[in-house]
């Protein structure tokens, strides 16, 4: 069952996206241009656009090769999740490899039929909380959500408070996890100021090709 965050626990409050790209709650109208992604991103997007940062070095899934050399299941964390499409077909494909986690911060009527992932609706600022109910994260992937926060095109840097929410999810990573999120341009500035907020515990790399960061913790 999904974790609603305060006031969204009652289940006429869960909301859906519409393909349409307008969604209605009360007065307010969905602008695909300034609100989140409009609809949910098949696994198999993600795991094209994430391209390399998916793998290890010997091209292995990373989850899967972690799985074997950790000897235990790989919590994996949907940014940004939607209706939660990505994250339910990892959880399928996965099986006892796996357990996922999607978050939004709207809710929606695919999560109430949903067994295969534990969704979490609620503000970003709020998210930390829910997250002390699980074990540390092996990977943190998003879907242009993450990169939102940094403000969007052309702008690309970090605000003060997504500083503070990049840094909270980092130390939620275990060791050798990964944070892998894109956006709609490259911006070197913005790698190197998360580079500088993390420090010597983080490596962060890019993929040019594919506008997609990648943070990961070193032990």
């Amino acid at each position: 069952m999904p974790l609603f965050g305060k006031g969204r626990k009652n289940k006429s409050r869960v909301v859906e996206r519409q393909i349409t790209g307008r969604r209605f709650l009360g007065k307010k109208i969905w602008n695909p241009k300034t609100d989140w992604a409009k609809h949910s991103t098949e696994l198999s997007w993600i795991k094209g656009t994430f391209g390399k940062f998916w793998r290890t070095n010997s091209g292995e899934n990373f989850i899967y090769s972690r799985y074997h050399e950790l000897k235990r299941p790989q919590l994996v964390l949907d940014w940004g999740c939607a209706r939660g499409v990505a994250a339910t077909e990892l959880a399928l494909e996965g099986g006892p490899r796996v357990q996922v986690i999607g978050y939004s911060k709207d809710s929606y009527s695919q999560w109430t039929k949903n067994d295969e992932v534990t969704f979490i609706q609620c503000h970003q600022k709020e998210l930390g909380k829910y997250l002390k109910k699980f074990p540390q994260i092996d990977l943190i992937y998003s879907h242009f959500g993450l990169w939102h926060l940094t403000g969007g095109w052309p702008t690309s840097k970090l605000k003060p408070d997504s500083a503070e929410h990049f840094k909270a999810l980092f130390s939620k990573l275990s060791d050798g996890g990964r944070i892998v999120f894109n956006g709609k341009i490259f911006n070197l500035t913005l790698c190197k100021q998360l580079a500088q907020l993390l420090g010597n515990s983080a490596r962060v790399e890019v993929d040019r090709w594919e506008n997609v960061i990648c943070i990961t913790k070193l032990s």
